[in-house]
């Protein structure tokens, strides 16, 4: 039997899916063991250390530049996620690891060998650098003791052991990630092979099943130089604000460099997590307000202001930085110099929620970009998420969502332009609470326009981009919260009610008491006196939509005080009916002459809202003083005062 010089760590059953996901380093050989391959390598390509990566995709297997040998065992193979396991009798199927995609590379023990002895050789990977990384996944997936050997070579022939993965019979058989400092022990500008060999000397009680996926080098700098111009939208509006951060390991106070004075010229937030009371805390010049890594602050700035840095990176363990997180929403950032995947952050934590970019309204990106910030709801409370460094960008594949077969999306227009949009989904994995399929809401404190979905059933945050439930049953109701620029044309879009053909759907407006079919009407304009409108999405069996529709109609006429009051130059004035009615809306002065009739005519029962704009009969401007508004129906007649103020 093989002596083991070095065993890099020891799986027990216990270990849950997402701990395998860990990153594991494997760790250095304390002496140098060369082997030589059964037959010489040829025909190698060469590629460079910041290209090379490999996910076994392409069709061509072994990939191009790439070398299988086999001397012992099934050899190397690529097999599809889903398929069965080669070699095992439907005793298990291929899988991909977190971030992979559809494809591994495999191989398994063959009892017409008495031992297993199969290469898998990378191509030629160039002009190795200090803190240089090798990274792979592997998964053994049968219950059998098996060791992989890690290799790399100068000459393609001679190989320098580096260290092993050694699975235990009845072991952990989940996918694990495992890196190597290549750049400590090869030489600084050489060219090198790697070189994965799986080895058993007894197929009759040891060698399993063993796949590998992601194969991948990573240059980490040192130091970074940062160089970025940071400009804003109309510093009179809160939708001009921007969520920014600065990567690497700076340090210094969010105001450095901005010029001007604070209120006057510019402010800056933070957000402490909070889900009720003051959650934005504003700039007060200590250190909570530095710039760290992964972390940004909202900041208006009548002036562009640029920053101009060395800094050193942030530390990494494994190629992964560690992010602190707080509860409820953080602001995030990318703490590196390049661009990073969110599927592929979502893959190795093991979340499904997107992250929010802020640029007057909310987007949700799949990549991060140094310089953003991003707002992310910490939904479990966990203590950081880890920022892998080391994928590339074309490994990842999205994580699970509800997806749009059963879903409406609810659209916000503004000047018949799309700003912003939440959905309702049907799921029957789903569960009457909170889970991974509902996506929370950012705040919207700083967005001019916004749509999101109230959910008071929820135990602490309550707004949601999508809203996930498990079934119609009778029927079910969404409260939607929708902030528009008041004076603007705005409408919601009702797209996906096709899905739904045994249903009623209805939109109730809250303020007017107004219900539209959606089957008939999708596109509702909304009436813009107001900056924040309430509507309720209906969808179920025609007896709960109507018994729902009736239950919000007035119950009694009711005329309201106008708002504002007094006013200048105008005035909104407002009434409940009951029922269908046939009515006059009159302004009068103080002397009881009319001056204006602002409706005549028959209306359904709901509510109402009219504009007086100040003028007569002719579109006059009258003078200030005190007027009269009077709601004059059939057995109903009701008058408040109010007063115009030029």
């Amino acid at each position: 039997m093989k002596k083991i010089l070095l065993t890099l760590l020891i799986f027990f059953d216990s270990l849950s899916f997402i701990a395998a996901q860990n990153i594991r380093e494997v760790d250095l050989a304390k002496e140098k063991i060369i082997k030589r391959l059964p037959i010489p390598l040829s025909k190698l390509n060469k590629v460079s250390v910041s290209a090379f990566s490999e996910s076994f995709e392409d069709a061509t297997f072994p990939p191009q530049g790439w070398f299988s040998v086999n001397n012992g065992g099934s050899g190397w193979s690529r097999e599809s996620a889903g398929s069965e396991l080669p070699g095992w009798g439907g005793s298990g199927t291929i899988s991909t690891p977190p971030g992979g995609g559809n494809f591994t590379a495999y191989c398994t023990f063959n009892q017409s060998t008495p031992s297993n002895n199969q290469w898998l050789i990378s191509p030629q990977v160039q002009n190795i650098q200090p803190g240089d990384r090798l990274f792979f996944w592997m998964r053994k997936q049968q219950n059998f003791a098996d060791t992989v050997y890690l290799y790399y070579s100068l000459d393609g022939a001679s190989f320098n052991f580096m260290g092993e993965v050694s699975y235990a019979a009845n072991s952990d058989t989940n996918w694990g990630l495992w890196f190597t400092p290549i750049g400590d022990i090869i030489t600084a500008g050489s060219n090198v092979y790697f070189g994965f060999q799986e080895y058993v000397s007894d197929n009759n009680t040891n060698g399993a099943a063993i796949s590998l996926d992601l194969v991948f080098t990573v240059s980490y700098p040192a130091n970074i130089a940062i160089n970025n111009n940071f400009t804003f939208g109309d510093p009179t509006n809160s939708s001009g604000y921007r969520m920014i951060s600065l990567p690497g390991i700076t340090n210094r106070l969010a105001n450095t460099g901005i010029p001007g004075e604070q209120r006057k010229d510019y402010n800056i937030f933070d957000d402490n997590g909070a889900e009720t009371g003051t959650f934005l805390v504003e700039f007060n010049g200590t250190s909570d307000f530095n710039f760290k890594a992964g972390k940004g602050f909202w900041i208006l700035s009548k002036n562009p202001f640029n920053v101009n840095l060395n800094v050193n990176s942030v530390p990494v363990e494994g190629g992964n930085f560690e992010l602190p997180l707080h509860n409820g929403w953080n602001i995030i950032a990318d703490p590196f110099e390049k661009n990073i995947s969110w599927t592929n952050v979502q893959n190795v934590n093991g979340i499904a929620d997107p992250i929010n970019l802020f640029e007057g309204t909310y987007s949700q990106p799949n990549i991060m970009e140094p310089y953003n910030g991003y707002y992310y709801f910490n939904r479990d409370n966990r203590a950081s998420l880890i920022i892998p460094y080391n994928y590339t960008q074309n490994l990842g594949k999205q994580n699970g969502g509800p997806g749009d077969k059963n879903s409406i999306k609810i659209s916000l227009l503004i000047d018949n332009n799309e700003k912003s949009n939440a959905k309702i989904s049907i799921n029957n994995e789903s569960n009457n609470g909170c889970d991974r399929y509902d996506i929370f809401a950012p705040p919207g404190n700083f967005a001019e326009t916004d749509i999101n979905i109230y959910n008071d059933l929820l135990p602490s945050y309550k707004y949601l981009m999508i809203d996930c439930r498990k079934e119609i049953g009778e029927g079910q109701s969404y409260d939607l919260k929708v902030k528009i620029p008041p004076g603007k044309l705005s409408s919601l879009q009702i797209d996906g009610i096709e899905k739904f053909p045994d249903n009623e759907i209805y939109l109730l407006d809250l303020r007017s008491k107004k219900s539209y079919n959606l089957k008939i009407l999708s596109k509702i304009e909304i009436n813009s006196f107001h900056e924040n409108n309430d509507f309720r999405l209906l969808i179920g069996s025609a007896e709960y939509i109507d018994k729902t529709r009736l239950s919000e109609l007035p119950s009694e006429f009711r005329l309201y005080k106008n708002y504002p009051n007094p006013f200048n130059p105008s005035t909104v004035i407002s009434f409940d009916l009951p029922r269908n009615q046939n009515l006059n809306l009159f302004i009068y002065n103080i002397l009881g002459e009319r001056i204006k009739t602002l409706f005549s005519g028959n209306l359904e029962a709901g509510r109402y809202e009219f504009k007086w704009d100040g003028t007569n009969e002719l579109n006059v401007d009258v003078s200030s003083g005190i007027y009269i508004y009077s709601l004059e129906g059939s057995g109903f007649k009701a008058a408040q005062k109010m007063i115009l103020e030029r």
